[in-house]
């Protein structure tokens, strides 16, 4: 083994533990934020255990990891926009109370769709979570080396018999 494989291979296991950290700070702050909708906080736990399962997956190089990058992504993305949809949502309602009662249904149905779109958020970020921890499973579970072959059997009897 040549000298730059060895750092290649000791910095794709850097690399590997460091998505597993980021996932699993990233699944507990998910979690924590969205503790109140069971959606979110399913994402942020699946995120979660998908990390640490990556932290004790032993020396195994992480399978696919550019879509458990883009899952990560999609998950901490979702959360955000999800609670910043969700104050605009508020403010929104309050400044419709705020004017009081009128035959304005627009704001009825722009409620709606910011609810609708919302939702349309966490189901992302449950995918994106439940899809981490099945890339960690996998990682997890699968041997890194090909199992072995048994020889094919010797139809040729030995000479001498």
């Amino acid at each position: 083994m040549s000298g730059t494989s060895a750092s290649f291979e000791a910095d794709q296991v850097h690399r590997d533990d460091r998505l597993a950290i980021i996932a699993l700070l990233c699944g507990i702050g998910v979690a924590f934020q969205g503790r109140t909708a069971p959606i979110e906080l399913s994402a942020g736990l699946g995120l979660a255990l998908g990390g640490v399962l990556l932290a004790i997956r032993g020396g195994k190089p992480i399978q696919a990891r550019n879509w458990m990058k883009a899952a990560l992504v999609l998950v901490v993305f979702a959360v955000i926009c999800g609670g910043a949809l969700e104050v605009y949502e508020e403010w929104v309602a309050g400044q419709w109370f705020a004017e009081g009662t009128h035959h304005n249904h627009g704001t009825g149905g722009e409620l709606r769709s910011l609810a609708r779109t919302l939702g349309l958020l966490r189901v992302g970020a449950l995918a994106g979570g439940l899809s981490f921890l099945l890339g960690a499973i996998v990682t997890r579970f699968t041997a890194d080396d090909p199992p072995p072959t048994n020889p094919p059997p010797n139809d040729n009897p030995p000479a001498g018999k």
